[in-house]
Parts: C-alpha cells; sequence; structure tokens
C-alpha cells in the first residue's frame, strides 16, 4: 500500500485523527484536499480555531470552501467534510455528510462507534511517524519529504536486515527473547552479541518493536 492509498481509506467514510502534532495534521489535511480535488469530489473545511485559514497553501485557497460552523459543514449527505480541531465534536453526532474525517487533540471520546480513531504519534527520533487504528488493527510508518508523505516499509541498512530477521522469526515462534534474537542476529547478519543489542535499542528507539520483561513484540 502507497501513501495515497492510506490517505484514501482516511478520506470515506467517518474517522478521527487524534494527535498532539498539530502542524503534521495540517500536512496531511492539505494533502488529503489536493488528492479530492484531484478527483474532483465536493468537499468543505470547518476551520473554527482558524488553523487552517492561517496555513492553507496559496495553490488552495482559491479551490476548497472553508467554513467556521460544523452543522454549515454537515448538512448534505454526499459532502466531503474535513474537520480541523473542533470545539465540540457533539456536534458532529447529527452529521448527515458519509464521508467524514475529523483531525483533533487526544480526548476520550463517547457516543462515536460510527468513527474509526486513529492515533498519530512521531517516533523518538528522525523524521518518521506512525498512524495506528487499534479499531481496524493497522499500523502505518511514514515521512515527510517536501510536504509529501511517503510510507516506510522498513528501516534502511543493517536495521532493515535485522527487522526481517526478528519478523520472520516471530512469524514462526510469536514473542521471543531478546537473547534468543541476539543469538540469531549474530549467526544471520554476523555482529557481535554487543552491536546486536545496539541494534535492537535502536529499533525499540525508532518504534518498530517493543521490549519488555527481556521479551521482544513487533510495535
Amino acid at each position: 500500500m502507497d501513501s495515497d492509498n492510506v490517505l484514501r481509506e482516511l478520506s470515506y467514510g467517518r474517522n478521527i485523527v487524534m494527535s498532539y502534532l498539530t502542524n503534521t495534521m495540517l500536512k496531511m489535511l492539505f494533502t488529503i484536499v489536493s488528492n479530492a480535488i484531484r478527483e474532483k469530489r465536493e468537499l468543505v473545511v470547518v476551520d473554527e480555531s482558524k488553523y487552517v485559514a492561517r496555513y492553507i497553501p496559496l495553490e488552495l485557497v482559491e479551490s476548497i470552501l472553508v467554513v467556521n460552523n460544523i452543522e454549515e459543514a454537515c448538512n448534505e449527505e454526499n459532502l466531503f467534510s474535513i474537520v480541523f480541531m473542533p470545539r465540540d465534536l457533539r456536534k458532529l453526532t447529527y452529521c448527515r455528510a458519509r464521508d467524514v474525517l475529523v483531525f483533533t487533540k487526544p480526548i476520550r471520546i463517547h457516543n462515536f462507534r460510527e468513527y474509526v480513531k486513529y492515533y498519530l504519534e512521531k517516533v523518538a527520533e528522525g523524521n518518521e511517524y506512525v498512524l495506528k487504528s487499534p479499531t481496524k488493527g493497522v499500523t502505518y510508518r511514514f515521512k515527510i519529504n517536501k510536504g509529501k508523505l511517503e510510507l516506510i516499509e522498513k528501516p534502511a541498512g543493517i536495521l532493515g536486515q535485522a527487522y526481517e530477521i526478528i519478523k520472520n522469526t516471530m512469524s514462526m515462534y510469536g514473542d521471543t527473547t531478546v537473547r534468543d534474537i541476539v543469538v540469531i542476529l549474530t549467526k544471520e547478519i554476523g555482529v557481535d552479541k554487543k552491536e546486536a543489542r545496539k541494534i535492537l535499542v535502536d529499533l525499540a528507539r525508532r518504534g518498530y518493536i517493543r521490549v519488555h520483561k527481556g521479551r521482544i513484540t513487533l510495535a
């Protein structure tokens, strides 16, 4: 799956992206808007907090309708409604639009079972982000390059080799121990145990694996 397909997944149905990364969500929003315009979809952006109006690219200014009223954006069933940082999510309860995408800070949400929830986080190191939905059981990793989202399947170089080995090992044996993976990496990649442990630390720091009580799981 490429980045356009991931963004298209967010663009159809009812979805909520939750994060404290306001700028990253804005970049996602503008990319989704550009894709929707290319597909000649009717859309409206609800901008109650004035974030979108402040940062909208010049090439999009005349192409999209920006309003500050959720009710105005939700009256038509066939309208693609994008809501950025709403003040009161409860107004969306009565939304008639079939396709709704909401960007908001992490909050407790009640009575929104028809919405698929996604969580956006930044990886500790580098220009990498993780978008995941526990509801759908999907996790996407991407970076932003010159305003465009690029999916990342695995890290580059020796980290990528190690990650593939770990995935293959776990597909056969399930969760495994740090000790076992260290031994496997020394044999498969030809590094010593110290370097193998450093590789695991780097993979954990970048969010590819989790280490807990001596056992490894995929993130």
